[in-house]
């Protein structure tokens, strides 16, 4: 047998993302809903009048929003932060606990980059190693908490814990003032 093509496996990407959190992205609406609630919370009304501005695609009725509104916060990537009564009803606002960033790369993204992949590869593998030391124990009493995916026969689960901390903490320091020249 000749072999005709051969080439590396290499992971270039690393998704930690429930089953339930990839159904709710499936929708393209419920995409551009949980932008928008990444940006400031919102009422069922505000969003609707929002999504409009999208084109007619998104251009849906209050009940359609709030149908989406509860896949997502039963996904958990999003949550209710305000109930206010005002004349007789009541509005309830919901926002993001999440940020979807759902932009295609570039083919040549690695090339161009590749020196910055590398030098915070190194950066990042310092700092697992050291959060892997330090939190040691509620690293590995969180890991024997998580239960198997049932697609998959993975068991990273302390690489997994570790992740979901590196993704907290690139949330968090995204969220504060002056992070990469956030325009408000």
């Amino acid at each position: 047998m000749s072999r005709i093509f051969e080439k590396e496996a290499k992971v270039t990407h690393v998704i930690t993302l429930s089953v339930d959190k990839a159904r709710a992205l499936e929708n393209p609406l419920r995409a551009a809903m949980l932008d928008l609630l990444s940006e400031k919370p919102m009422s069922v009304e505000e969003l609707t009048k929002e999504l409009k501005r999208f084109g007619k695609k998104y251009n849906k009725a209050p009940t359609t929003v709030r149908h989406h509104l509860d896949l997502l916060k039963k996904s958990g990537l999003i949550e209710l932060v305000k109930v206010e009564e005002t004349g007789g009803a009541v509005l309830k606002y919901y926002a993001a606990r999440a940020r979807f960033y759902g932009y295609e790369t570039p083919q040549d993204f690695e090339e161009k980059l590749k020196e910055a992949i590398k030098f915070s590869s190194d950066k990042i593998l310092n700092l697992i190693n050291e959060l892997a030391t330090k939190y040691k124990e509620p690293i590995e009493k969180t890991a024997n908490q998580l239960k198997p995916c049932p697609y998959c026969s993975s068991k990273h689960f302390k690489e997994y814990v570790i992740l979901e901390i590196l993704q907290r903490a690139i949330a968090e320091a995204i969220n504060r003032p002056k992070t990469l020249e956030r325009k408000t």
